[in-house]
């Protein structure tokens, strides 16, 4: 067969894991009796049932990543709802200059960013790092997120980013009911027919919160959240609606239940527009709650890997702190968090500075920084009274430079993976919706 010439020389294995006592084991045969027409080998996975589903998929990395360590050559992971229709030959034949491939969906948000359904793993030292990072933050922070394995996989490309060689999985190596229109039928390979979110659905919901990495954090966590909207298109992960879930999952992570919601009367591509309406927000924020009270302001296309704590232990002693380098020359203050105290201070003089500067500032020279000159030039030389703190400048990253022990991270563009950059589109949530999240509260602001 075609299939199996391909496949000998390569020791390709295909693995399913599958929930023990539930329809994934029939699902995960059929799986193997089609592969083994072909001429490949599939081996099923069983993991022990949890009892919830999320728990259950939390198991799934880490016994991949067993099964590819005890492996001399490519691993290929499928869901057990997977069918392989055609020879691989293509699969491996572009897998020659890889390390991994899997599909990439620039335009959802970070932890929906790669479809974990499918999987290809080179038989290289990088591949195996890979999956083994992927199967420890799946067991360390999986829980938390709607869609455990995913979300993990995304944290393990950060580090990945600058040495694994990647190309995204071609469309017809993972074709989902939803690309039904977009492949014939001919031309597809792999089938991944969902019939796993049935059954998703069909488990008990997770009574059981998961422990914190961090609790009992003094401060109120807002999101500025652009709200022009437009019909909702694509995935329910992307746009504002898949930031905000990111947003509220990884703040759930340090034991932030709440999550105020402020919403900006612009478009998210318009980064102009939010910064100008950014500066009259932090106004009204530091008005609205109880004097004294501590606020982190972040931007909804942030994403927090680790906890705010020193944030709001700065400002205990602080009316204001951002993100700076205040020594370096030319340096200027990140506007993508901040932390600031309700003071009067801070509501009567430092903020109408900053209000001041920033639009004679526009009134002179419109400017993409103009928000973080004014901010730098009032900080560098506050009112009397108004006490300034700063965190190191590498707090808030950008996506392509941050890794998994990055602070903050903003998400609003791409990693830069290695391989054929041509492939990648930079990822902006740029298609804005109503906040879905349970765990955010939009009411009151």
């Amino acid at each position: 067969m075609q299939g199996m010439q391909a496949n000998m020389p390569h020791k390709l294995l295909i693995v399913a894991p599958f929930t023990e006592g539930t329809p994934y084991a029939e699902e995960a045969e059929e799986l193997r009796a089609g592969a083994a027409r072909l001429g490949y080998r599939v081996e099923p996975i069983e993991v022990p049932d949890q009892g919830d589903w999320r728990r259950n998929i939390c198991l799934k990395p880490r016994a991949i990543f067993d099964r590819f360590a005890r492996h001399d050559g490519p691993l290929l992971v499928l869901d057990a709802d997977c069918r392989v229709l055609r020879p691989l030959d293509g699969l491996l034949a572009l897998a020659e200059s890889v390390d991994v491939m899997i599909k990439l969906r620039p335009r959802c948000a970070f932890t929906a960013l790669f479809n974990v359904g499918v999987i290809f793993f080179a038989d290289t030292r990088r591949a195996r790092m890979l999956a083994q990072t992927w199967a420890e933050r799946t067991e360390r922070h999986g829980i938390f997120h709607r869609f455990p394995d995913q979300a993990t996989f995304s944290e393990a490309m950060l580090d990945a980013q600058r040495h694994v060689r990647f190309r995204p999985l071609p469309l017809p190596m993972h074709v989902e009911p939803r690309d039904a229109d977009k492949v014939p039928e001919d031309q597809r390979i792999i089938y991944h027919y969902k019939s796993s979110r049935a059954q998703r659905n069909a488990r008990t919901p997770d009574k059981l919160a998961p422990e914190p990495l961090d609790s009992g954090l003094m401060a109120e966590f807002v999101c500025l959240r652009p709200e022009r909207l437009r019909p909702r298109v694509g995935l329910p992960l992307n746009g504002n609606d898949g930031a905000t879930e990111d947003f509220c999952e990884y703040a759930r992570r340090f034991g932030i239940d709440k999550v105020w919601v402020y919403r900006l009367p612009v478009a998210p591509s318009d980064r102009a527009a939010l910064d100008h309406c950014k500066v009259f927000a932090w106004r009204q924020l530091a008005g609205h709650f109880a004097p004294g009270t501590p606020l982190i302001v972040a931007d909804l296309d942030l994403i927090m890997l680790q906890s705010p704590r020193p944030w709001c232990a700065r400002l205990r002693e602080a009316d204001i702190v951002v993100a700076w380098d205040r020594d370096q020359p030319g340096s200027r203050p990140s506007i993508r968090c901040v932390g600031m105290k309700t003071s009067a201070m801070l509501v009567e003089q430092g903020l109408p500075a900053v209000e001041r500067r920033y639009v004679e500032l526009r009134a002179d020279r419109p400017s993409a920084t103009a928000l973080r000159q004014a901010l730098g030039e009032v900080l560098a030389n506050p009112p009397r009274g108004l006490r300034v703190a700063t965190m190191p400048a590498d707090s808030i990253v950008a996506l392509d430079q941050a890794t998994s022990q990055s602070p903050m991270v903003t998400t609003d563009s791409s990693m830069k993976l290695m391989g054929e950059q041509s492939w990648h589109r930079p990822m902006f949530l740029r298609r804005p919706q109503g906040t879905t999240s349970a765990r955010s509260n939009a009411g009151g602001l």
